[in-house]
């Protein structure tokens, strides 16, 4: 759409994989789940996990109203690089913001 930021935040990078969980979702669909439910389960299924700790902590500070996407993307990136299954980097999320606004072009004559 012109003159509109586009995002674009894939599962994986181009010539990556996009690995399915037990339960049919994709590890990156699993990650960004459990941030909307507030990382009450641990994605890689640590009960310490300290990448949780810091998104509830960031989430939850006193004034902070809601989930910032910088959280969220941070929270998926990180638990994806931390995956049990040692991800290669093209598996990994790849996020796009096209921040630069378009000009809407005119039909040419």
């Amino acid at each position: 759409m012109p003159n509109r930021e586009h995002i674009q935040w894939s599962s994986c990078m181009k010539g990556g994989t996009s690995y399915l969980d037990e339960d049919k979702h994709s590890r990156f669909t699993f990650c960004v789940i459990s941030a909307m439910w507030g990382a009450t389960e641990c994605p890689n299924r640590d009960a310490n996990c300290p990448l949780c700790s810091k998104f509830k902590r960031s989430v939850l500070e006193e004034g902070h109203k809601g989930l910032v996407s910088i959280d969220l993307v941070e929270y998926v990136q990180d638990h994806m690089k931390h995956d049990h299954n040692h991800l290669s980097f093209s598996d990994l999320p790849m996020l796009m913001i096209n921040p630069v606004l378009r000009d809407v072009m005119e039909p040419s004559d």
